[in-house]
């Protein structure tokens, strides 16, 4: 490849050293060009390889992108941060769930079981109730009067114990309508137990007052002490469940 001067412009070969016409330098005139490399370019500080989008830490910690080191060494997660005193869950603390695993592992199993036995017990009294049918129209009347109430809680009992079931899994499975169907449960089993509490008496206070006797409130303690417990479970769960509706979004 030839080459010109840049004085005179006469022609010279590539490795002639100075023009033949003039006696210009030609080596200065055609400098060879070679890429910069710097070997310290892109080198941390500290030694160590230089990764894109990556920072050394003062810590000696890699600085990783949407990644922040916790000042105790946990990592700091999106809504999720551990903190000295407790924990948080999206944002809010960490709530105890003992009596959630209580409700969901015991309570509402124990609640279907319990209601399908109460189920058979009033079809059972129902049977009993007609041994005493005779010739008094005022019994008569009662044992009628009892044994459709009792059908009818039993029905109710029977689809209780089939609506704990279901709320069960939903509370398992943290569904938003999961401790809703759990406080209704609640509420529907303690007006239930009220209403049917109500017709027996009434039943009963008609039968003794033909009768000339007194009805003895002994026969539906149980039942009375069971609404009242409904009713504190109720009013402690609707607490429960609302420092926790946080937890249930599915």
């Amino acid at each position: 490849m030839s080459s010109f001067c840049p004085k005179c412009g006469t022609k010279a070969d590539d490795n002639q050293l100075f023009c033949a016409s003039c006696g210009t330098p030609l080596q200065a005139a055609q400098p060879t060009f070679q890429p910069f490399y710097d070997p310290n370019a892109n080198q941390a500080p500290q030694g160590q390889p230089y990764m894109q989008n990556t920072y050394q830490a003062p810590q000696g910690q890699p600085y990783m992108q949407n990644t922040y080191q916790a000042p105790q060494g946990q990592p700091y997660m999106q809504n999720m941060y551990q903190p000295n005193q407790g924990q948080y869950y999206n944002g809010e603390p960490e709530m105890p769930m003992n009596w959630f695993k209580f409700i969901i592992f015991f309570q509402l199993f124990a609640a279907a079981v319990l209601n399908v036995v109460n189920a058979i017990a009033l079809f059972s009294e129902i049977d009993e109730l007609e041994t005493y049918r005779g010739a008094f129209s005022a019994i008569n009347t009662y044992i009628d009067n009892c044994s459709t109430a009792n059908t009818i809680m039993a029905i109710i009992c029977i689809v209780l114990g089939v609506y704990a079931i279901f709320t069960r899994f939903q509370l398992a499975g943290y569904k938003k309508i999961g401790p809703t169907l759990y406080l209704s449960y609640l509420g529907i089993v303690a007006v239930a137990n009220l209403l049917y509490i109500i017709s027996i008496m009434s039943f009963a206070d008609a039968l003794f007052d033909s009768m000339g006797g007194q009805f003895d409130m002994t026969e539906v303690s149980s039942y009375i002490t069971q609404i009242i417990m409904n009713v504190v479970l109720l009013i402690g769960n609707i607490i429960y469940f609302k420092k926790r509706k946080s937890l249930f979004v599915k």
